[in-house]
């Protein structure tokens, strides 16, 4: 498979997955609509791209380019995972310190995080190749297991707390002075959505799915904090 047909596929891909997010974009009623389909886009491309570059990098003829390639990208990932696992632990030595009102349920993607980790910790065995560059064999012995520590400490530490000043979700904590005003999706699985003062628009909301035997005590907090709750509304 060549290079320009690869590049090609993914611009057409792209193309047409951001024409579908702009109808749906410019037909979104509400601001909170809006923000959550650029996050979802957000979230998607990266995924894309980060697919893409190693997909790339198998059909690069020059061994040396190939294997600096892949050496920047397994560098940048396990700097990004280091800089995750280092605040999830300063997040989780928060809880202990500070008064805690409310323990929420663990993230659904803890197990996952776990899983990965440990898969990655065998990765340079289950990739290891003849010929490859004696440089990239060794990114690949540091990073991979890097990689792993900090996905498995973020799976087991990674938590969601209502604490005296804030709360504390996956990878964040969000004091209760940025929060602007709340909003719940009602359910069978409850949703709450946090309206926050943030510069990018895209980031002025937040969700957080609340276990429904919960969605009371967490409502009473709310009030107690002195949170408004807003209604989302078209030109909001």
């Amino acid at each position: 498979m060549e290079l320009s047909f690869i590049l090609f596929a993914f611009v057409l891909i792209i193309g047409f997955y951001l024409l579908f997010v702009g109808m749906s974009y410019f037909r979104a009623k509400s601001d909170l609509r809006k923000a959550e389909i650029l996050s979802d886009v957000g979230s998607l491309i990266s995924s894309i791209l980060a697919i893409n570059v190693w997909m790339m990098v198998d059909v690069v003829a020059d061994e040396r380019v190939r294997s600096l390639i892949q050496m920047i990208f397994l560098s940048v990932c396990a700097v990004g995972g280091i800089w995750a696992g280092f605040q999830v632990v300063l997040l989780w030595r928060r809880t202990r310190k500070e008064r805690v009102l409310l323990e929420l349920d663990s993230p659904s993607n803890n197990v996952f995080l776990i899983i990965f980790g440990v898969v990655s910790l065998f990765l340079p065995v289950i990739l290891k190749e003849e010929n490859i560059s004696p440089f990239l064999e060794l990114t690949q012995a540091i990073c991979f297991p890097v990689i792993g520590f900090a996905a498995i400490i973020s799976g087991f530490l990674s938590t969601r707390v209502i604490l005296e000043d804030g709360l504390v979700v996956p990878f964040g904590f969000i004091p209760w002075v940025r929060i602007e005003g709340y909003f719940w999706k009602e359910g069978t699985h409850p949703v709450l959505y946090l309206k926050l003062h943030h510069r990018l628009f895209w980031m002025r909301f937040t969700r957080l799915k609340i276990a429904a035997n919960l969605e009371t005590k967490v409502k009473e907090i709310l009030l107690v904090k002195g949170m408004h709750a807003f209604v989302p509304q078209s030109g909001q």
